[in-house]
């Protein structure tokens, strides 16, 4: 609670209360000196209370927190009666938290009525020896007579999913001849899996390896805009068998936990006129990775140099339109640099506030263009 930017309310006898306070540690917060919160409505009956507030951005109150494009952490609670007084009593238990980015642009904002569903499910028993546990298989997307592009997707949460279920990726599986990935992959399509990269797992597994959805704890799915889509099926610059990897946990090395989850993904044969693809840039997960003792801060880097994008990039570049910041549990920020011969532009993103338990795609405000021979250092 320290230093947190809190709000107050309750709704007395039709009177609404309003109070702007901020923490000062385990105790009740302190009110500011200004009240910088406008009421745009308020009303309560037997079962809610509801109260509808705004402020600004920054309110260049120091006893505020400066709102950003980055990930906040929200406290909630609430008391089981009014308060008698001018102060709230103590919450209790009743209290809890989440993770927004309360600024970036919410990536439901609507549905499109030519939308079609398709829905890979898995289900699963942990391993009660191992703490972390990766499971892969395959999955082959639907026949479809025309072009279809992939345009979001809604994780679907069953039995210990919340828990246990860390993140699930697609990956697209192509040959490097050119040649017809079925040869190698139809033969494990409505087979269960396999344990992720270890001896058991077929070798032609290893031709998945370019992302086409990313999940994460924290994230609630997401759908893209509506002038872009992903192509889908070999023969129309996508992917026709994908590979599902499925990151699990099992901390206290439980015996007979099952995991349930489905994952519902959204396409449209009413094509967008923009075919999107994936770029994954980072550090690679090597021996050097690892943090010194006793030490209070620690930078990674990882480069697309400039002739990285000069080989890959288009002569008319491309457009970025989201971003998926993905670190884990040491990581406290994380940024994404952009450079132009000896000019640095602007971050195309920033999160000086990164949790690792909340992994949402980042829809931009503005598309950046990306050219052949900028250099990107995540």
């Amino acid at each position: 609670m320290g230093r947190a930017d809190m709000l107050t309310a309750w709704v007395l006898d039709g009177r609404l209360y309003l109070q702007d306070r901020h923490g000062v540690g385990d105790q009740l917060p302190l009110e500011d000196e200004r009240n910088d919160w406008q009421v745009l409505h308020a009303h309560e009956n037997d079962t809610h209370t509801v109260v509808v507030v705004m402020r600004k951005v920054n309110t260049c109150d120091s006893e505020d927190y400066i709102l950003t494009n980055e990930t906040v952490h929200l406290l909630y609670a609430w008391g089981d009666e009014d308060p008698s007084g001018a102060h709230p009593a103590y919450h209790g238990p009743r209290r809890g938290s989440r993770y927004a980015m309360v600024l970036s642009p919410f990536h439901r904002e609507h549905l499109m009525e030519e939308m079609e569903t398709w829905t890979v499910r898995q289900r699963i028993t942990l391993p009660h020896t191992q703490d972390t546990f990766y499971w892969c298989h395959i999955e082959k997307i639907p026949s479809w007579k025309e072009k279809h592009q992939y345009i979001g997707f809604d994780m679907v949460y069953g039995e210990n999913a919340r828990q246990n279920l860390h993140h699930s990726v697609a990956f697209e599986c192509h040959t490097q001849d050119g040649s017809d990935p079925g040869h190698h992959l139809d033969r494990y399509v409505n087979h269960p899996g396999f344990e992720c990269y270890t001896p058991n797992m077929p070798p032609q597994f290893y031709m998945c390896e370019r992302f086409l959805i990313n999940w994460a704890i924290g994230s609630e799915g997401e759908l893209l805009p509506m002038t872009v889509g992903y192509p889908l099926g070999d023969e129309h610059g996508g992917a026709t068998y994908l590979m599902f990897q499925s990151h699990y946990d099992n901390r206290r090395l439980e015996r007979n936990v099952t995991v349930e989850w489905a994952m519902d993904i959204h396409h449209t044969n009413q094509l967008r006129p923009q075919d999107a693809s994936n770029m994954g840039l980072g550090h690679a997960l090597l021996f050097s990775l690892t943090v010194p003792p006793r030490t209070s801060d620690w930078l990674v880097a990882g480069h697309c140099a400039a002739a990285c994008t000069e080989a890959a990039l288009p002569p008319e570049g491309v457009n970025i339109f989201t971003v998926f910041l993905h670190g884990h549990y040491l990581v406290r920020a994380i940024r994404l640099r952009h450079f132009r011969g000896d000019e640095e532009l602007p971050p195309i993103a920033v999160d000086d506030n990164y949790a690792a338990d909340y992994q949402q795609s980042r829809r931009l405000f503005r598309e950046v263009k990306l050219l052949p021979g900028d250099h990107l250092t995540p």
